[in-house]
């Protein structure tokens, strides 16, 4: 095994224990007569579970869905489930045809080079098709179950906030380098960014994620208090840094969101 698989094995071991230490629990559900640790719950045939750890906000997401579409979301560092039900009928469709058609595999997301602010992504797949999945579609299998679960028991997003509003946080997000080799006159600055958001509170909890406008702009109302804004991305660009961001009484908290294209 090379360094890099190596690093790459230590740092998703180091995450998931982390989830673990986080709940007091190795297991996705709080603690009961009889409980399944996280990688056997898609043992079961036309089965999956993914999982998300990492983050400066210790996010620790884990998401199972069985072979009739019924889904279970767990927040594994506090040992809670976060939604269950069943899949609408578009996302279980989607995924219905990948267990059909594929064989079963386990996918771990390639570590983003230097990356500090880093998520692992795991999925188990218990396919019940016989076509092996090449290395792309893996990827982008796992990349379309973590959009499922990032939409599931999230609240609205936010509208643009009244103009009586007392506080909350506003700003704009930008991307960048748009260009391999930036010059020194910077004839290629960042461009504002179309993209998605979460909003998290003190305790890491997400409170709500949203969508910029095309100008990059956004503005939320929110209680006095302290904040995690961090960019959500499928995949290991475009990413954005953490910031922690503090809303005072009568003010909005400006804040400028930079998320890197891995372009060098």
């Amino acid at each position: 095994m090379d360094m890099r698989n190596r690093i790459l094995l230590l740092a998703l071991a180091f995450a998931l224990a982390g989830c673990a230490a986080r709940s007091g629990s190795p297991t996705l559900v709080p603690p009961q007569p009889t409980t399944t640790p996280w990688s056997l719950l898609a043992r079961a045939p036309g089965s999956l579970t993914w999982q998300r750890s990492g983050g400066f906000a210790g996010i620790c997401q884990a998401l199972s869905v069985d072979g009739q579409g019924g889904y279970r979301l767990v927040d594994s560092r506090a040992g809670q489930v976060v939604d269950q039900g069943q899949l609408d009928p578009e996302s279980w469709g989607q995924i219905q045809s990948w267990l059909k058609t594929y064989q079963s595999f386990s996918y771990d997301s390639p570590m983003p080079p230097g990356a500090a602010d880093m998520f692992i992504d795991h999925l188990q797949f218990v396919g019940i098709g016989q076509q092996p999945a090449s290395a792309e579609r893996q990827t982008q299998t796992a990349a379309e179950i973590g959009r499922i679960a990032s939409g599931l028991a999230v609240p609205e997003a936010p509208t643009q906030a009244p103009a009586d509003a007392q506080q909350g946080v506003k700003g704009q997000a930008l991307i960048g380098p748009m260009c391999p080799v930036m010059s020194d006159d910077d004839s290629c600055p960042d461009k504002p960014y179309q993209g998605q958001i979460q909003l998290l509170d003190a305790n890491g909890d997400v409170i709500t994620e949203f969508t910029t406008d095309a100008d990059g702009t956004f503005q939320v109302s929110l209680p006095v208090g302290s904040y995690v804004l961090q960019g959500v991305s499928q995949g290991a660009f475009p990413r954005a840094p953490s910031q922690e961001v503090t809303v005072r009484p009568g003010e909005y908290a400006q804040v400028t969101l930079s998320f890197d294209t891995g372009i060098r």
